[in-house]
This record gives structure tokens, C-alpha cells and sequence, in this order.
């Protein structure tokens, strides 16, 4: 009869070790593009919800005849329905969040409610600039405190005016129906339009920009045409909330 001891035989220890070796080393390479990976998709989420707030204010202000508000922080983006056409009327339905940590308590009057990606895997707000009509009438374009944040306002023919550059109310502090009285609304306008030298980096927009972007410290900046902050770990997203015209996100 034949033997067939050699041909059953099992894995010897070495071989055992070797596959183990392979499997680390495989773990090693793939693993951390793996969390990278996921991590630049929270930087997406993140973009993303920013976009439909805020295209979502423009149709519900258009569709209402209502003017909205979108009030965009570091942490957290809120939707605010006015009780009238023009951007300095007072709330019909106040400063619902729709993206940041805190929850909606059961008795609020939701727009929507949507959970966000903001503070997950160093995700920051980096710009946050707007070209207005000041009061001489010129187009003028500024960049707003990231500490502040910034505001835009759809009213119910579907135009955009932005909050002040000088203006760091925060809209959503107050508990009375009424805006802050301080609250200053610019019309939005295209800087690069009535300039002789074209478009910039620095004027290349319309109405608001608002920059993303993952930072090994949690928050960087990345001005337009200037210089990305070190510890960037990411391509910059942008969000163009254009002064005419559907919301949209590119790459600068």
C-alpha cells in the first residue's frame, strides 16, 4: 500500500511565521491609507451637507417667498425661515441646526435636520469671504473672522445679501422672534465685473466663499491665492455661494 504521510503533511512553523509576517506587512501598508481614506470622506460629508443647507435655503426661499438665512460657524450650520420677503424681517421659524453636535430638542419647529461631520478628523472652516455693496456703493470683497463665521440671506425672489464684514452678530444667540437690530444685510455682487485688471485669485467669485479642509491641529487657514497653512492635509474644498445663481462645491 502507498504511503501518503508526505502529500497530508501540514504547515511547518516557518511557514506559519512567514504567512503571519505577509499579513503584517500587508496590514501595515494598507491600514493607514484605509483611515486616511475615510477620513477625507468626513472632509466630503462635511462640504457636502454645507451645500445643501445651503442650496436647500435658496429653494425654500423661493418656494415660500420667504426670506432664509444661513447662518455657517466653525462648528455647526443653521437654517433660520423669515417672516417676510426681505432679509431684515423678523423669524417665522428660528435658527434650527442642521449640521453640528447638538441635538434638536423635541418641541422645535424643524426645517431639517440633518447630523454633520464638523470636528471629526481635524475638519475646519479655513475661509470665509463675501463681496458686497458697501454703503459708498462700491463691490467690495472681505474675509471674515473664522471665529465669527459668517451669514448668508436667500430673500424670497432668490437673492443673495450677506452679513456685514464688520458684522459678528450671532443670529442665533438671541430667544425673542426679532433679528438683532444691529444686523447689517449687504447685497451681494461680483467683484471682478466692473474691474478693469479682470479677475484675481482674490476677487475671482461671486457673492460668498467658504473653504475646507483637514488640518493636523484641528484648524488652519487657506486664504485665496495665499499660503496654505502647514499642517493642511488635504485638497482645499470650496463651497460658491454665488450671488446669482445655484449653490455649488469645486475644487479652488
Amino acid at each position: 500500500m502507498a504511503d501518503n504521510t508526505q502529500g497530508n503533511r501540514g504547515f511547518t512553523l516557518i511557514e506559519l511565521m512567514v504567512v503571519v509576517l505577509l499579513v503584517a506587512i500587508m496590514a501595515a501598508i494598507t491600514v493607514p491609507q484605509l483611515v486616511e481614506v475615510t477620513r477625507r470622506g468626513h472632509l466630503e460629508e462635511t462640504v457636502n451637507a454645507v451645500h445643501r443647507a445651503v442650496a436647500d435655503a435658496r429653494a425654500l426661499a423661493m418656494k415660500t417667498r420667504l426670506a432664509t438665512v444661513v447662518e455657517i460657524r466653525e462648528e455647526s450650520v443653521w437654517i433660520n425661515q423669515l417672516a417676510a420677503e426681505a432679509c431684515t424681517s423678523g423669524y417665522r421659524k428660528r435658527c434650527v441646526q442642521v449640521m453640528g453636535a447638538t441635538a434638536i430638542a423635541a418641541d422645535e419647529n424643524v426645517l431639517r435636520w440633518d447630523q454633520g461631520a464638523v470636528d471629526k478628523a481635524g475638519v475646519a472652516m479655513c475661509s470665509f469671504r463675501q463681496a458686497a455693496v458697501n454703503a459708498t456703493g462700491v463691490c467690495a470683497v472681505s474675509n471674515l473672522s473664522l471665529g465669527d463665521g459668517g451669514a448668508v440671506c436667500f430673500n424670497g425672489s432668490g437673492q443673495l445679501w450677506v452679513r456685514s464684514g464688520g458684522d459678528d452678530t450671532t443670529l442665533c444667540a438671541a430667544t425673542d422672534a426679532a433679528q438683532d437690530p444691529t444686523t447689517v444685510w449687504l447685497k451681494s455682487c461680483v467683484p471682478w465685473a466692473a474691474n478693469p485688471g479682470g479677475a484675481t485669485a482674490q476677487n475671482a467669485f461671486s457673492g460668498a466663499d467658504v473653504r475646507f479642509n483637514r488640518f493636523e491641529s484641528g484648524a488652519g487657514t487657506c486664504p485665496p491665492g495665499g499660503t496654505l497653512s502647514a499642517d493642511a492635509k488635504d485638497v482645499t474644498r470650496q463651497v460658491l455661494i454665488p450671488a446669482g445663481g445655484h449653490p455649488l462645491v469645486r475644487l479652488p
